[in-house]
Parts: structure tokens; sequence; C-alpha cells
């Protein structure tokens, strides 16, 4: 009924061109015809992922027929035990806007100590002109009261920023390198390959002063400036990384688009560099797929969250 009418209307609108309100009529009618065969093809798709859906993420039990009329949710296998990494006092704190003092953040971290946590990431000794909340690391490391069994890390690109840590009394520290060059040039000035080259003597002085080292790769499943990242470039790195010292690998999902497939797909690509026992997850809840990427990553056995 809606094509006479608008052909209707348009004829009376514009007296004396019914051929072109004929086209305009026809055109019209192709497009609703498209937007029909589109909304079937959508409605066939829908039912198709719910078929999957009910096919592989529910499990009938068996029973009388094969079928007891049940059914158990299956999510794969899931590690016995997750490690939490708290980087709440460096990663959350580092971006408030507002100053935060130092006898707040030292209040903060040794709250934390008392929840059951096993580690959690401090500060960061970094240029105070580039990221002042991190401007008294010195005095959060020295005034915290360290729990027995905690482990207290900070941040550390530099060799500068290692030293400085070492002589606060950090026994382990992370470093930080991207998936992405773009990512890396905007953010240290130099590309992926080139940043290895300055890990190398920080890497050193570490070992040499009997530092354990964690590293972090961002922008695994996304970069602010070249879009998509490559899952071999992310396995690339973790590789280079672990092959230069450090004990665990952290993915970062730096700006929050991945989704549990993308997930999937980069840890699949990751675990033909290394295995998956010395990775860990550091994914953003940007637009709230921070839990749904999470247990992907753990269906594939990765057992450290950083949160």
């Amino acid at each position: 009924m809606a094509v006479p009418i608008v052909r209707r209307l348009i004829l009376f609108i514009f007296p004396g061109r019914q051929l072109a309100a004929m086209k305009a009529s026809s055109r019209l009618r192709t497009s609703i015809a498209q937007v029909a065969d589109r909304s079937r093809v959508a409605r066939r798709e829908c039912r198709g992922l719910a078929t999957s859906v009910v096919r592989d993420v529910v499990r009938p039990r068996s029973g009388r027929h094969g079928f007891s009329g049940s059914a158990e949710p299956y999510f794969g296998s899931l590690p016995s035990f997750v490690k939490i990494v708290e980087v709440g006092p460096r990663d959350g704190l580092q971006n408030e806007k507002k100053p935060v003092d130092t006898d707040v953040k030292i209040e903060f971290i040794n709250r934390l100590s008392q929840t059951g946590l096993s580690y959690i990431e401090a500060t960061s000794y970094v240029s105070k002109k580039w990221v002042p909340q991190m401007g008294d690391a010195p005095e959060v490391m020295q005034g915290i009261r360290r729990a027995d069994n905690v482990t207290y890390s900070a941040l550390t690109p530099n060799i500068k920023g290692l030293e400085a840590a070492i002589e606060s009394g950090t026994r382990e520290v992370a470093i930080f390198g991207a998936a992405s060059d773009a990512f890396s040039l905007r953010n240290i000035n130099c590309n992926v390959m080139e940043s290895f080259e300055r890990f190398k003597p920080l890497m050193a002085l570490a070992k040499q002063e009997n530092v354990r080292v964690r590293g972090y790769v961002s922008c695994v499943l996304g970069c602010p400036y070249q879009g998509y990242v490559a899952p071999d470039a992310v396995g690339f790195v973790a590789q280079s990384l672990l092959e230069m010292g450090c004990y665990e690998i952290s993915l970062g999902d730096t700006i929050g688009v991945g989704t549990p497939l993308s997930t999937r797909v980069m840890l699949e690509s990751v675990r033909r560099h290394v295995p998956l026992e010395v990775v860990a997850v550091h994914l953003h809840n940007t637009y709230g797929s921070a839990l749904s990427n999470i247990l992907a990553a753990l269906e594939l056995g990765v057992s450290v969250v950083d949160r």
C-alpha cells in the first residue's frame, strides 16, 4: 500500500511530471524490495547463529533417548586457578586528571595488600613532565607496608627508570613494547624494532641486579593510529620480549576494541610463538567486552589476568 500512496502524493505535488513520478516510484519500490531482502537474509543469519549457539555452547546431557530434557552450559576447559595482577595504582591512577596525594596512593596500596592479592603494580618510574601523576614513585615504593607473599612491582620504560626503581628497593619491574609501529612512534618515539634495542641495556642491568622483568605488549587487538593489528605481529613481539628475558608477557587491548572472537584469533596466533603458560591478558573495558574477552582467554588456557 505504501508505494501507490507515495505515487499519488508525488503526482499531486508535481502535476505534469507523471514520467518522473513513475520513475521515482519505481526506484522506491526497488529500494523497499532490497530492504526486505536484506531483512530476510538477516533473519536467516540470526536463526543460524542461534542454532550454532545452542549446538556449541549448550551441551545436552545424556539420558533417555540421548537427552534428559535439561542442558548443561559448556564453556570449554577453564583454569583451576587464576592469578590477578592488580595494576590500579599505576594504570588506573596515572590517568586521573586531578593530582592524587602520595599518602592516598600509599593507603590505597596498603589496603589492596589486605585483600588476598599476590601481585600489585604500584607505580611507574617515568618522567614527571610527561606523567605528573607518577612523579612520586620513589616515595610511594618506600612508603608502603609490604605484606608477605605480595609482589610489588613498578613500570620502568627505560634504564633511568630502572635505576631509580632499584634504588627504591623494587625487586620486580615491567617494560612495555607495542605490536604497532604507529603506537610505538607516538609513545616512545621509535618503532617496534628500535624499541627492542632500547630494552637490551635495561634487561642486562636487571639481570645483573637480579630484578625480575615482566613484559607488556600494547595494542594487541587494535591501534588508535593504524587500526588493525596483525595477530602474528603480537606473537612476534611477545616472543622477542620472552627471548630478551621477560618471564611473563602481558597482552594489552589498549583501546578496548577486542571481541571474544578477535581475542581467540590473536591468542591462537600468539601460542604459535610462545606458550600460553607465560601469557597474561590486560583487557580494557572501553566498550563493555572485557569480561567476555577474558573468558575467551581463559578457555584457551591463559591463567593470569591484569585488572
